[in-house]
């Protein structure tokens, strides 16, 4: 069975280790990589090429915030990105995943699906691809209306 390979990208020491600990029980998950700033994370990427990259949206002492450095990621690699944040604001991550180019995000709060989003995500299944249709569907209903 190929494995997925990670690359994890996570400024709070604490949280990191809590992901990383949870990765490791996943037998069909490879860890390539952790960092916790964005210039290291692009060259990691670079380096291991990952199936996937949990990035984090705020890296505090980072020249390249988390949207930068995925952006970067998925435009020189495959890699397939899932941006994590604490920001619980709906319009913020959708930018920031947005201009990231994110295949998925997940709120930390929401730890209970990483795994199952990681494992979708792999499998090329997008799990906000219905909320970002509906979206597009919307504002084209908006423009027909005004139009």
């Amino acid at each position: 069975m190929k494995k997925t390979r990670i690359l994890f990208v996570e400024d709070d020491l604490d949280y990191r280790y809590l992901i990383e600990r949870e990765l490791e029980k996943e037998k069909d998950f490879e860890l390539c990589a952790a960092c916790s700033d964005g210039e290291t994370a692009v060259q990691a990427a670079l380096l291991h090429q990952p199936d996937i990259v949990l990035m984090d949206l705020s890296l505090g002492n980072s020249a390249l915030n988390g949207a930068e450095a995925a952006r970067e990621i998925r435009l020189q690699t495959d890699s397939r990105v899932i941006i994590l944040t604490s920001h619980e604001n709906y319009d913020t991550v959708i930018h920031a995943s947005t201009q990231a180019l994110a295949s998925a995000y997940l709120f930390k709060s929401n730890f209970s699906v990483l795994i199952p989003t990681i494992r979708e995500t792999a499998r090329g299944v997008t799990p906000q691809a219905h909320e970002a249709a509906l979206a597009t569907m919307r504002s084209c209903q908006v423009e027909l209306i005004e139009g």
